[in-house]
């Protein structure tokens, strides 16, 4: 009886090493998105518009609070979205609510563009060489080390590069 030939295996499989992604957006752009959103709701929701105004209102608001058709092309998306506020919302009248709809959405795109910018500005300044101790030191000066130490160690690197 013949003996089956072991086989050995040339290479093992290598399992790819896992890398810890950074997050795309850092802490201080989520709390200025945040800012953002806060300030733009509390003075779109001051200067709401109390009743039916002038246009296309009236005709918007009927089809919101009944989840229709307004007029062609329709605003199916739109026209969702704010009955759903009118449904929600148990205070106000139908106008209000509907205008609180969209001094939501307004505050919400505020927030996104100003997610946007402070990451983007962020990423523009780290990559433009001569700008990018100025990144640094933002980042320095949001760490927990005390303001004392942070001072010493600028105006240490700052007199190095002077002398």
């Amino acid at each position: 009886m013949k003996k089956k030939p072991r086989l050995i295996p040339v290479a093992k499989p290598l399992k790819p090493a896992l890398q810890r992604v950074p997050a795309l957006f850092r802490k201080s752009d989520w709390l200025s998105c945040l800012f953002t959103f806060i300030v733009m709701w509390v003075i779109y929701s001051l200067t709401l518009a109390p009743e039916v105004t002038l246009e296309d209102a009236g005709e918007l608001i009927t089809g919101s609070v009944y989840a229709g058709i307004p007029h062609p092309p329709g605003y199916p998306i739109w026209t969702l979205y704010s009955w759903l506020w009118t449904v929600l919302v148990p205070v106000g009248n139908m106008a209000w609510r509907v205008a609180l709809a969209q001094a939501n959405a307004g505050a919400v795109a505020c927030a996104l563009i100003a997610l946007i910018v402070s990451r983007g500005s962020s990423l523009l300044i780290e990559s433009i060489e001569s700008l990018s101790g100025l990144a640094a030191g933002t980042a320095r000066s949001t760490s927990p080390s005390p303001p004392l130490t942070w001072i010493r160690r600028e105006f240490r690197s700052f007199s190095s590069k002077m002398a």
